[in-house]
Parts: C-alpha cells; sequence; structure tokens
C-alpha cells in the first residue's frame, strides 16, 4: 500500500493511549451492531479508510503534527503534570478538528443535505442540474466548521476528571461528545437552539482509561473547587460519563483490555434505546397564506411533500441533542446561571459571546 493511503480519521496515537501494550497496538473493540467483542483488535486497522481525505495527502499530512502535539499533551495529563494555559487552548483546537474529521461527521452532513435535496427537487434531472454533492463534499463541508468551532468554544471552562473508580473510560470511533444539561432541562420550551455558541454548552472527550477532559459553560455550571482536576469515585459518575460514548458512536466502542468486558456489554445494552436512528429530522412547510399583514406556513409530513401543489415552501433541518439517561451529576448548576437572550432565533447564548455573528 502506498504511503499514507490508509488515512485514519481517529489518530491511532489517540488509541494508543486505551492500549495496554508496551508497543500500543492493539484495543479491545465492542460491535454495537453484533453485542461482540474483539480482544486485541489491532490500531493500525481501526477508522480508517483508503484516502479518506484524498490522494494528494495535503490534508492528511497536516493533521501530524496536530496529532504528534495532542500525544504530547495527552501524556502530560496522564504523567499528572500541571498543564499550561496554551496546552488547554491546544486542546480546543484538537477537539473542533477530530469533531469535524470523523467519517460519521460527514456522513451525517451529507445524508440530511441528500435528504433535503430529495425534498427541495422534484427530479433527478432538476437535481443534477443544480451538482451532485457526496460524501468527500461533506467531509470538506465538516471540515470547513472546524475553525469556526474553536473560535466559538474558546470561553468555555476546562477540567481534567481523573477516574479512580474499578470501571474506566471507554471511547469510540465518534470520541467528541457534545451536549446541553441546561437546554434540555430549563431552556427547551424557549425560543431557539443548543449550538456550540448556546448557554449550557459542554463538550467531553476520554483520552485515556483514567483520564477524560471536560469543557464546559462556567456561566452556568461549576465543578470541584475551581481547580484543574476533578476526581470520581463512584460506579454511577462513570457511567453518566461512558454512557454518552455508547449513545454517539457509530460503529464500534474502544476500551483498555484490563477492562472488564461483561461492564461494556451491560453499559451498551443499557442505552441502545438512547441511540437515535438518525441525528436530524427534516421540517417542511408549504404557503398557507400570503396577505398585506404577512405570510403564514402551514408544515406538512414527508409523505405530502409530493402530492400537494404549493408556490412556496420553508425547509428545515433540526439536528437531534445527544440526550442520556443519566447527566454527570457533578457539573452541577451555579444558584443565579447567566445568559443572554438575543430576544431571537438564535436563542440563549453565553454573555461572552454577545454580539457574535453567526
Amino acid at each position: 500500500m502506498a504511503a499514507n493511503a490508509n488515512q485514519h480519521f481517529l489518530p491511532q496515537c489517540y488509541l494508543r493511549a486505551f492500549s495496554d501494550g508496551a508497543e500500543g497496538r492493539s484495543v479491545s473493540l465492542y460491535r454495537l451492531s453484533t453485542d461482540t467483542i474483539v480482544s486485541n483488535a489491532s490500531i493500525r486497522g481501526q477508522c480508517s479508510r483508503r484516502y479518506f481525505y484524498g490522494k494528494d495527502l495535503s490534508l492528511e499530512k497536516a493533521f501530524q503534527p496536530i496529532e504528534a502535539e495532542y500525544a504530547r499533551v495527552r501524556d502530560l495529563i496522564v504523567s499528572g503534570a500541571e498543564i499550561r494555559s496554551e496546552d488547554v487552548n491546544f486542546l480546543r483546537y484538537f477537539i473542533a478538528i477530530q469533531y469535524c474529521r470523523t467519517e460519521i461527521a460527514a456522513k451525517r452532513i451529507f445524508s440530511s443535505q441528500d435528504e433535503m435535496a430529495s425534498i427541495v427537487f422534484r427530479n433527478e434531472e432538476e437535481r443534477k442540474k443544480y451538482g451532485n454533492f457526496g460524501e468527500k463534499e461533506a467531509l470538506m463541508i465538516s471540515m470547513a466548521h472546524a475553525g469556526e468551532m474553536g473560535n466559538i468554544i474558546d470561553d468555555l471552562g476546562f477540567c481534567i476528571i481523573q477516574n479512580d473508580t474499578d470501571f474506566q473510560f471507554i471511547t469510540s470511533d465518534d470520541p467528541v461528545i457534545r451536549c446541553n444539561r441546561y437546554y434540555q432541562q430549563r431552556l427547551r420550551d424557549k425560543w431557539g437552539g443548543s449550538g456550540f455558541i448556546h448557554s449550557g454548552e459542554c463538550i467531553y472527550l476520554p483520552i485515556s482509561p483514567k483520564y477524560l477532559i471536560l469543557f464546559y459553560d462556567p456561566f452556568v455550571y461549576r465543578i470541584g473547587r475551581r481547580t484543574q482536576k476533578f476526581a470520581i469515585s463512584r460506579k454511577m459518575q462513570a457511567d453518566s460519563l461512558n454512557c454518552l460514548q455508547v449513545i454517539k458512536a457509530n460503529q464500534n466502542l474502544y476500551f483498555s483490555t484490563t477492562q472488564k468486558d461483561d461492564y461494556v456489554q451491560e453499559l451498551a445494552a443499557a442505552n441502545k434505546a438512547y441511540r437515535p436512528k438518525s441525528w436530524h429530522t427534516i421540517n417542511y412547510a408549504v404557503l398557507d397564506n400570503k396577505d398585506e399583514f404577512g405570510t403564514s406556513y402551514r408544515t406538512i409530513s414527508k409523505e405530502e411533500v409530493g402530492s400537494i401543489e404549493h408556490s412556496e415552501a420553508l425547509v428545515h433541518l433540526h439536528k437531534k441533542p445527544l440526550v442520556p439517561p443519566i447527566w454527570f451529576g457533578d457539573l452541577s448548576y451555579r444558584l443565579r446561571p447567566q445568559t443572554h437572550d438575543t430576544k431571537s432565533g438564535l436563542g440563549y447564548i453565553r454573555p461572552s459571546r454577545r454580539g457574535w455573528r453567526v
């Protein structure tokens, strides 16, 4: 195989932290679709596709120094060393890239755009007129979001979670987790959404069986006593963080060979119902009335789209949030959470993002 042909969308250096071998060549794997465990699965063969980023290798080579820097910072955390603010800022940057570079990230964009196109264009001829949209184009769109994401999350607080339980952290083929407890519990009936800019944003990434990094909205939550590290000692705490990987994973979970297999299987079974079949819904509305007082639209089902004659329509893509069965309760609400109401469709955003242009 040509050099750099087997391109990884999850870095090998990332998975090596979950390997117990001295050379870091293998890891335990759980396949969600078949409920089977593969011991000592080769890391080299995981989360990769031939020329996933293209044959010109420019993007593949651009990732190499980023991955090397991630390994350096990760090793500092695992060794118990204090990390600098520059290292924390780099982790924000790495998380933004990793969130956008996976195979499933591109597929989610492709799937949503493909479904929208099937609704908007009435036939294949009309669709081809406006260009074909493939997975490579979806990947480039996803990667373009990474830079914007990195800028948006630069105001989030940072914490290292140390796992002192007998139930280690697991990871997956799509390991960067976004979720928003504040939106789900307190703002859901309000106008707006739960994106990177919104109040209550949280981002989790396990970096080894013992350590996980957390970025969180400091205007809404607090954790521990304002130190950089927070230790957990109870199984429920580990479960609340591990279940996030089960829910968001595409195909595989990864874990250390010292982790008990039955724990991973039980965790997967308990959270299977929380894995959505699709991470988006598309809402379609047709013109209902237009007069001197304004314009109104009527929502219709997907099945009605092709059968109802209409001159105007609105298509809205809604991304489904990740909602676990149990939240990580140690990330608690502040007595008086602070948020900024934009009084628009943008909804409630972090005060530090006031005036942000999207």
